[in-house]
């Protein structure tokens, strides 16, 4: 933001993009996105083009934080116990 340069365009193909974090290492984004009124995990890489979806379901997906050590991602949810992911 201080030098105000663009490093890295991403182009999703999603109706909404919402609450992204970057990973500890700086090197990938975990976000929410939008698409039909359902929302989702993704992941975006600066190292590689396009995405990964993480999640596909019914339920709300929002709010996603990565680990400090990078290898998991915590997310708001309104699954229930019964729910195995």
């Amino acid at each position: 933001v201080k030098s105000r340069k663009v490093i890295k365009a991403f182009d999703f193909e999603l109706d909404q993009v919402l609450n992204p974090s970057f990973s500890p290492d700086g090197r990938r984004i975990v976000f929410s996105g939008m698409r039909r009124g359902m929302s989702d995990l993704y992941v975006a890489s600066m190292d590689s083009p396009g995405y990964l979806q993480l999640t596909k379901d019914t339920y709300g997906d929002l709010q996603p934080q990565w680990s400090p050590d990078g290898r998991t991602i915590a997310f708001v949810s309104e699954r229930g116990d019964d729910f195995d992911i």
